[in-house]
């Protein structure tokens, strides 16, 4: 995906995506703050757009089936893709914005039958089925693939 990073004279770093993202920053900013800014603003503009991906999929699978959650979280989970909570609260790794939609949803329907299914039973897996029939298609494809999916920090000029 194309990044372009562009100096404005505005006092903010400003993140859009037009066929990639584009980045504008003030220009008085140093190197090193520029940076660092630069990626702090792009790790909140991608994580608004999963909370955004995730309240509507919660929407749309949750609700007709009478699982409603008390929240719904984004963290920065090292070993999870998603957790339930006793309170009722989903977490979802946030890194999961770098998966396909399907691969999302996935994960926020698994989480969200965990609302019903504390554990991995067979009615748990009956119940992912009823809503997603081809789920173990999507689960393979986050089984296979989840080392792409993390964030790492490149130096800039390195590849």
């Amino acid at each position: 995906m194309r990044l372009t990073v562009e100096p404005t004279q505005s006092s903010l770093v400003e993140v859009t995506y037009r066929n990639g993202f584009v980045v504008a920053f003030p220009r008085e900013l140093s190197d090193q703050s520029r940076d660092a800014l630069i990626e702090s603003a792009l790790r909140l503009w991608l994580r608004k757009r999963l909370r955004d991906d995730v309240v509507a999929l919660v929407r749309q699978h949750g609700e007709p089936n009478g699982l409603k959650p008390k929240a719904v979280r984004l963290k920065d989970q090292k070993h999870l893709w998603g957790s339930c909570g006793r309170d009722r609260v989903l977490n979802l790794n946030w890194h999961l914005i770098f998966a396909p939609k399907t691969v999302l949803e996935y994960a926020v329907v698994h989480e969200l039958c965990h609302l019903r299914y504390r554990n991995h039973d067979s009615p748990f897996w009956t119940m992912v089925g009823s809503i997603m029939p081809d789920w173990e298609r999507r689960k393979r494809w986050l089984d296979r693939n989840e080392g792409f999916l993390k964030l790492r920090h490149i130096e800039p000029g390195k590849t």
